[in-house]
């Protein structure tokens, strides 16, 4: 018998609880061997991160990833990338622990399903230091998918140049119309008010997608003078800017921009005009929807009755 016979230690133990069915086993195996400076467990990590939908547990996948030194899990993430159901969980990783790998993998290689990927991480984690590089492929990045994909990037990095950049992108005709929609819906969610001037040029535009962005924006970032604009778009002919122009309306009454009493009786017309059809689009139904709820949180005779009168029809139509 040899002499250098092996007894089985904690590390062992552990070891063989990677392959265990269970992902909180795998997950604490990982973490202890992590803690010890094993890196055994990063394929684990990754498998937990690829199978699972639970968020938390891709939140401690990554915490445990983080243990580890960098160069040591950024070359298992970047394979993972390119997996077919790894990569959406790599790329999230990455946006946590090593953004900049994501960023060089968008300026750097040609395979578009990781280059799409990356971009979708780099929503997660971009860094003020990736600006110039964002925005130079908001207007250059020949892959319209990707191009679509900046604004989204560039949300949480809300710069005076971001907000430019966004503005212009948007207002460029020349632009793809994708890009100048993603780019109206960009400025609302950043809540970028000095872009209520050109968001309220927008709906004028000939594209129904931008004038409905550009609507849903005003709703977060309007002023006075928007509130006008935003209850002419209540009667644009296309059914999602009506839509996006009633829930804008309603929130420019809950940022404090409007009365509700100066907003009610759009709101009760859009109602009794939906009510009067003998079809309803679904936006149209969804637009009635949202102005009853509004209307009742005004406590207004007239417009609780108008309320009250689609919560009928909406049971009517059920039954």
């Amino acid at each position: 018998m040899p002499d250098d016979d092996h007894t089985p230690g904690p590390a062992d133990h552990r070891g063989a609880q990677l392959r265990h069915t269970d992902p909180l086993v795998r997950l604490e195996a990982a973490e202890s061997l992590a803690r010890a400076g094993d890196t055994r467990g990063i394929g684990a990590l990754l498998s937990i991160l690829a199978s699972e939908e639970d968020r938390d547990l891709w939140v401690d996948a990554i915490a445990v990833l983080d243990v580890l030194p960098p160069e040591a899990v950024t070359g298992p993430l970047l394979d993972a990338l390119g997996g077919a159901g790894t990569g959406p969980a790599a790329a999230y990783a990455l946006a946590r622990l090593n953004p900049e790998a994501l960023l060089a993998v968008l300026l750097e290689e040609d395979d578009l399903p990781r280059r799409r990927l990356a971009t979708q991480g780099l929503a997660h984690g971009a860094t003020d230091a990736m600006i110039p590089d964002l925005l130079h492929l908001l207007v250059a990045e020949p892959n319209l998918f990707i191009r679509a994909l900046i604004p989204e990037v560039l949300e949480h990095l809300p710069t005076p140049a971001v907000i430019a950049a966004l503005t212009a992108a948007m207002a460029d005709p020349q632009q793809d119309i994708t890009v100048r929609e993603n780019c109206a819906w960009t400025l609302g969610d950043m809540h970028a008010e000095e872009a209520a001037g050109p968001l309220a040029d927008a709906l004028t535009d000939d594209h129904a997608d931008l004038r409905a962005s550009a609507v849903y924006a005003l709703g977060q970032v309007g002023d006075a003078e928007a509130v006008e604009l935003v209850l002419a778009a209540v009667d644009d002919e296309d059914e999602g800017v009506r839509y996006y122009a009633v829930d804008a309306a309603a929130r420019l009454m809950e940022r404090g921009v409007v009365e509700g009493s100066l907003i009610m009786p759009v709101l009760v017309e859009v109602i009794e005009d939906v009510m009067g059809r003998p079809t309803v689009r679904l936006l149209d139904h969804m637009a009635a929807r949202r102005a009853a709820r509004t209307l009742e949180s005004l406590d207004l005779p007239r417009g609780l009755a108008a309320a009250q009168a689609w919560r009928f029809f909406e049971q009517a139509a059920r039954e």
